[in-house]
């Protein structure tokens, strides 16, 4: 470090130790024996826990139903109008189209109400992590249930020799639910198509 870089941070050691306040961590002390110096400040306690990894995830959620950003560029915080909009009953305006559009409103609502119990203030009465996760299990099972109601996937495998191109075989496989065929799925188009597009 040269001199003048020296100099700026002894003083700047110097008003840092001066300062004494009960939401300001206290300075230690600092070592010089490297480039770049070190400070040493007190151990605070309890400062983080299993239930902040929470809140980030409830602000994260937040993000991928309105498709904001943590902070909008009038300083307003997100979780703030998230919770106006909930007071207010004017969610729908505040989510992505894009999300209101795709997908269904009660799994919509649910993540929600999930994200309002991950940003509660008193950290102590938000879910687990463990807990989120299995709601979000829970709401992916109900948006797929409702996707496909009461529709089993049944997936057959058949080998056509009939279909014979060359000395290859094509295999097919068929998806339906119930007795209606949705979808019909060549390995050897697949083959075909892979080979043709090839990078």
């Amino acid at each position: 470090m040269d001199e003048s870089r020296r100099k700026d941070f002894v003083q700047e050691l110097v008003i840092l130790c001066r300062v004494s306040h009960p939401n300001i961590v206290k300075l230690l002390g600092c070592c010089l024996q490297f480039e770049a110096p070190v400070l040493v400040y007190e151990f605070v306690e309890y400062q983080l826990t299993a239930k902040n990894d929470v809140y980030n995830f409830g602000v994260i959620l937040l993000e991928l139903l309105t498709g904001k950003r943590p902070l909008s560029k009038e300083r307003k915080s997100l979780t703030s109008m998230f919770q106006d909009a909930l007071v207010d009953g004017t969610l729908l305006e505040l989510l992505d189209s894009d999300i209101v559009n795709e997908a269904s409103m009660g799994v919509i609502h649910q993540a929600a109400v999930l994200a309002s119990q991950c940003l509660v203030v008193p950290g102590s009465t938000r879910p687990t992590m463990r807990r989120v996760a299995e709601e979000l299990r829970r709401l992916a099972q109900a948006d797929e249930l409702q996707q496909y109601p009461q529709q089993s996937l049944v997936i057959e495998s058949h080998s056509f020799m009939e279909m014979e191109i060359g000395n290859t075989c094509t295999t097919t496989t068929s998806w339906y639910a119930g007795s209606n065929t949705t979808g019909v799925y060549s390995l050897e188009n697949k083959v075909v198509q892979s080979t043709e597009f090839a990078r």
